[in-house]
């Protein structure tokens, strides 16, 4: 069967020879020939046979293929008759993949090349343009030219074949990639300024504006692929070109930041944005299904209708947008009218009986950039009166504002005043009180006078935290004995002042009533008057008193010393000793059973010099680290000064205290009692 098929073709493509055949003759130099009366047609339907299965075939006169995705074969028959040899560019129209064969008056094929957008650029006829196939005939040489072309849409018959020298038909693919070169460059220039004003400004619309020009040069890339890195991957090139689904989105996008649909249209903006995921999800499944089936398709009928949704979403928010601004739609209207035709020409290119003009695409796709960067810029300038609008706004708020507060606060200015002045008032009070106080309690110290009659040689270092002291010394003489004491009370201030006025008066009456003068008996009868005098017994008073109390016996040469808690520190021939206190205050609570302190007794066969002191000086902070002055720097401060003058003892004592304090800037944190009594 199949031997009866290529003989029958055999005899079909020998009855040519016996019928006239249409030839195309050369017989002058033209710019350009139609083919279209001398050319057969025949259409492969199966899209199965080769040039060797065809080539003896009848070919028809039927004019472009009738369904898509089939193979269609082009004959052409020509000579020349222009008495030299003449050089020709031979180009069907829209041709994405041609295979050519010709061959001589004797059959013989003589050269075979492809063609075509979907050919790798090194393997083209020719690197001038995609689908082109350069010859040269012979005076009187005859020459058939085959084409096999693979359509994906109505295709046109082959139509134009150039006749001059190459270099002419050179000069003018070289106008067309001028165009297009220009075109590039231009977009690339746009986009270079939009982005970095994005990076400026951070505003979105120049982002958005950025990648729509960005889409837009991919598209256009497909018509010139022999100048990008597809050249050499055919199917790169129309993968680039499916950029066209991202076009729409980018420009809905720009349209939305540009009228600042995420401020004055909220809730559109929120549906815009669920159509805006859907599109970019769509265009993944998209690009896929072209990588994985090889669909180069990308015009189909649900593309061109999603691509149309989204021009429509686009019209509408520019109408939503009149009212609020008329100079932003314009400029966007505009910028809209210079690309609508053309990008409606080549989403309906399948529809439409002819082709839209590449160049003419670019002019409008030129004319629209330059408008909306204009459109930009005139945001510019609105957005920017708006702003200086808005601090205006803002100044004039802020002045009312300041009018407002500077009032308010002339009001509270008064009324601080005003309770400035009761406050001031009121301490003024409160410190004449206090000061009436630290009076009452001098007049209760002894005077240096009083106690130069009892004591020969001492010196008294007495320092408040307070106006008033919770500290206070005690000088009395009864029957030949002096009575000496340092007594810190509980608290300082006026509270420990209090507590020092009830301590002074149970000790005077002590001493100058009963005659009491054995420290530890003083002691013992103190505890016992603070308790009743403050009624401990009855109620939560735990107030008392810490203190070191000596008895001067000169007759006997001898000094009695008891303690509550606080020590004595006395020096004898250059030796220090430290006579330790019981470790019970006066007053407070009573847990044993009686508190009964101790006595004893010191030989002053020598000039010895007596410290009694309250724990102030001791617990001050202070030094290079900020610690407790410590009673063994006191016992060393003592060795050091105990030989001086009393006078210059107290000095060397107050210069130590405040250099302690104030090298680590300390505040006095207790009252300070030191006491000095040298007996000779």
């Amino acid at each position: 069967m199949k031997t009866a098929h290529f003989l029958l073709l055999a005899c079909l493509f020998a009855l040519p020879a016996y019928a006239q055949e249409r030839l195309f003759v050369i017989d002058s130099v033209g710019f350009g020939y139609n083919l279209n009366t001398a050319t057969y047609f025949y259409e492969d339907k199966t899209n199965k046979l080769a040039f060797e299965d065809v080539k003896m075939s009848i070919f028809g006169d039927r004019q472009g293929a009738q369904a898509r995705h089939s193979t269609c074969w082009y004959k052409v028959t020509i000579t020349n008759q222009v008495k030299r040899k003449v050089s020709f560019a031979f180009e069907p129209s829209n041709a994405p993949y041609i295979e050519f064969y010709v061959y001589d008056q004797q059959k013989r094929l003589i050269q075979k090349a492809k063609a075509g957008k979907f050919v790798a650029f090194d393997e083209r006829a020719t690197h001038i343009k995609y689908n082109t196939l350069a010859l040269t005939i012979g005076y009187q040489d005859t020459l058939t030219l085959v084409a096999r072309t693979v359509t994906h849409k109505q295709q046109e018959s082959l139509k134009t074949v150039w006749l001059g020298s190459p270099d002419l038909y050179e000069k003018g693919y070289w106008e067309e990639v001028s165009i297009f070169l220009f075109f590039q460059g231009a977009i690339a220039l746009m986009l270079c300024y939009s982005l970095s004003f994005f990076f400026m400004v951070r505003d979105k619309a120049y982002l958005y504006y950025a990648l729509y020009m960005m889409s837009l040069s991919s598209f256009f890339i497909k018509d010139y692929p022999e100048y990008f890195i597809t050249r050499n991957f055919p199917d790169g090139t129309d993968m680039l070109s499916s950029t066209s689904l991202l076009i729409t989105i980018f420009y809905l996008q720009f349209i939305r930041y540009f009228l600042q649909a995420p401020i004055y249209l909220p809730k559109l903006n929120q549906q815009l944005s669920y159509w805006v995921i859907f599109r970019a999800i769509f265009f993944v499944v998209m690009f896929i299904t072209y990588a994985i089936l090889s669909e180069n398709e990308i015009a189909s009928h649900f593309v061109n209708g999603v691509v149309l949704l989204d021009l429509v979403l686009g019209t509408g928010l520019l109408a939503l947008s009149w009212k609020r601004d008329k100079g932003l739609v314009i400029w966007m209207i505009l910028g809209y009218l210079a690309i609508a035709i053309p990008i409606m020409g080549l989403v309906l290119d399948n529809i439409l009986p002819f082709d839209v003009d590449t160049v003419f695409v670019q002019i409008g796709v030129l004319l629209e950039l330059a408008l909306f960067s204009l459109g930009l810029g005139y945001r510019s300038r609105v957005l920017e009166r708006s702003r200086f609008e808005a601090l205006q706004e803002n100044q004039r708020i802020i002045e009312e504002q300041n009018a407002f507060l500077e009032e308010k606060v002339e009001e509270r200015t008064i009324e601080l005043n005003k309770q400035k002045e009761a406050v001031e008032e009121r301490n003024n009070s409160i410190m004449d009180n206090i000061n009436y106080a630290r009076r009452i309690q001098e007049a209760f110290l002894p005077t240096q006078e009083r106690m130069s009659q009892h004591l020969h040689d001492f010196f008294i270092l007495f320092k408040p935290r307070d106006v008033v002291s919770g500290d206070f010394y005690f000088v009395e003489e009864v029957v030949g004995k002096v009575v000496a004491g340092a007594i810190d009370c509980t608290g300082h201030g006026v509270s420990g002042a209090f507590m020092t006025m009830l301590g002074n008066d149970i000790l005077h009456n002590l001493i100058d009533n009963q005659f009491i003068t054995s420290p530890d008996l003083l002691l013992n009868e103190l505890h016992k008057g603070v308790r009743q005098a403050l009624k401990q017994a009855e109620t939560e008073n735990r107030d008392g008193m810490d203190l070191a109390l000596i008895t001067i016996d000169r007759e006997h040469k001898k000094v009695q010393y008891a303690g509550a808690k606080n020590p004595l520190i006395y020096i004898q021939n250059n030796e220090l000793h430290l006579v330790k206190a019981d470790k019970m205050p006066i007053g407070g609570e009573q847990q044993e059973q009686a508190r009964l302190f101790t006595k004893h007794e010191i030989a002053i066969d020598s000039p010895t010099m007596f410290y009694l002191f309250s724990d102030g000086f001791q617990d001050q902070f202070g030094g290079e680290q900020n610690k407790k002055f410590s009673i063994a720097r006191m016992k060393e401060l003592f060795l050091q000064i105990h030989t001086l003058p009393l006078p210059t003892q107290q000095q060397r004592l107050n210069e130590a205290f405040e250099q302690w304090r104030e090298q680590a800037g300390e505040k006095q944190i207790d009252d300070v009692l030191v006491m000095g009594i040298k007996i000779t």
